[in-house]
């Protein structure tokens, strides 16, 4: 009998312990990480902050970082028997972060930088590209969100041509996907998938995981950081998570 209730026990300990481990329907984690050095550019009558990705520091451009992630789904368990189509991960994270760290490194020599990147501008594209370090930009077509320091509020432009032009619209604060600084997406992830939960605006537009694996991640360094810059050849981004995986990008940067 007391052979019998041990044997009960463990099959009570492995199911739990499963459970635990079992993903969210639904839901999605994360796969992998990219990043990349980016550079600002500003185009005549255009009113947000746009920015190229490059390999290659321009000594004489204001310069940053974005980085992004590629995402795993986690199917809803009963998918097969629901007969509709369901987006991908739009139970949100089954992940949460622990560390973000953004280093510069020469050899065995690096730096921790992650404390002083910050938005430079509180603007945002939000146009879709088509890939990371290749951005599209149509001017005749774009939209994005840009802070009127006039009229001390968040705007959306918008330049259709089904839409017969230029528009502009009111946009709540509360709904620009805007960061501070690496640390508030690092507290913004972790609370994704709750909706009473903001750092400055709603998830409601990036719930699902497709809509977070199109988005980028960008923050600035102060001007003239290339003079600091000038003395590594490689920048890394390492993201910790809770399970205990590391996920890592590295790339070999280049002068002029």
């Amino acid at each position: 009998m007391r052979k019998i209730l041990c044997f009960a026990i463990f099959l009570l300990f492995i199911s739990c312990t499963n459970k635990a481990e079992t993903p969210k329907g639904n839901s999605f984690s994360l796969k992998e990480v990219d990043i990349a050095i980016i550079y600002s550019k500003k185009l005549n009558n255009f009113p947000c902050l746009l920015y190229n990705a490059t390999d290659t520091i321009k000594k004489h451009e204001e310069i940053g970082i974005v980085f992004k992630f590629d995402v795993k789904y986690n199917p809803q368990n009963n998918s097969s028997n629901c007969g509709c189509v369901i987006e991908p991960g739009l139970g949100g994270t089954n992940d949460s972060i622990k560390s973000l760290k953004i280093l510069f490194k020469k050899g065995k020599t690096e730096m921790d930088v992650t404390k002083i990147l910050f938005n430079k501008e509180e603007s945002i594209l939000l146009n879709p590209f088509e890939k990371f370090d290749k951005r599209l930009f149509d001017k005749n077509d774009f939209s994005c969100i840009c802070f009127d320091e006039k009229k001390k509020e968040y705007i959306e432009y918008l330049n259709k041509n089904y839409l017969g032009g230029r528009v502009f619209r009111k946009v709540n604060p509360k709904n620009v996907p805007i960061f501070k600084n690496p640390d508030e997406f690092v507290t913004w992830f972790n609370n994704i998938d709750n909706q009473e939960f903001e750092v400055g605006f709603s998830n409601k537009n990036i719930t699902s995981g497709n809509k977070f694996l199109i988005t980028n991640f960008s923050f600035w360094f102060p001007n003239g950081f290339f003079k600091v810059l000038k003395n590594y050849n490689e920048i890394k981004i390492e993201v910790e998570l809770d399970n205990g995986l590391i996920l890592e990008k590295s790339r070999i940067l280049k002068m002029v």
